[in-house]
């Protein structure tokens, strides 16, 4: 009540660049790992649906192919996204590198120093607006990449057809020659 003294409202502090850039090394390494497991798993589904084929389960070999075709787009969507990271990372590191150029030249012309004030603005004006571009190219990224992958995914039936057809073939091929092998009589003397 008698208390007219207001605390002063702090300011964030701002990230630190050594921060950011272990967080998108570590978020880049993430996504990676992520691609790499995707990818051993699918192989192992593979395998499976192999198995299916030559136990004559049909559907269940053609739910297996889904499944690793699903796993392989995960594997290329987060691959896709490591090198994202690992490219933003390179232009946080570059401007970095700007940034203490100028400080550099600031420090060494007052005639530089006066400019400075407004190449911050320009700068920041840049930063600021090639941060909504690139939000936008990511939104309309996604966007595209939604519609391809629901496209996609009537194609992807075909495709799990096709690859069905191929290992059935794959199956009796080898039956075949296991049965020519076997079959074949041996005359002794």
């Amino acid at each position: 009540m008698g208390n007219d003294s207001q605390k002063p409202i702090q300011q964030p502090k701002p990230a630190d660049p050594i921060e950011i850039q272990i967080d998108l090394k570590m978020a880049q390494k993430q996504f990676e790992r992520e691609s790499k497991k995707a990818e051993k798993e699918q192989i192992q589904i593979m395998e499976k649906a192999r198995q299916a084929v030559q136990k004559g389960n049909e559907e269940g070999a053609k739910l297996y192919l889904q499944n690793a075709m699903a796993k392989q787009k995960f594997s290329q969507n987060m691959l896709k996204m490591s090198h994202k990271i690992d490219a933003i990372s390179a232009q946080i590191k570059m401007n970095q590198g700007n940034a203490q150029y100028i400080q550099q030249l600031n420090k060494i012309t007052p005639y530089l120093q006066h400019h400075s004030s407004n190449l911050s603005l320009e700068q920041m004006y840049g930063q600021l607006n090639n941060f909504e571009q690139a939000m936008d190219e990511l939104t309309i990224g996604q966007k595209v990449m939604d519609n391809i992958m629901n496209k996609n995914d009537i194609q992807s039936d075909v495709a799990i057809d096709s690859m069905l057809q191929n290992m059935k073939l794959e199956y009796a091929q080898d039956i075949n020659q296991n049965f020519q092998t076997n079959s074949k009589y041996k005359l002794y003397y």
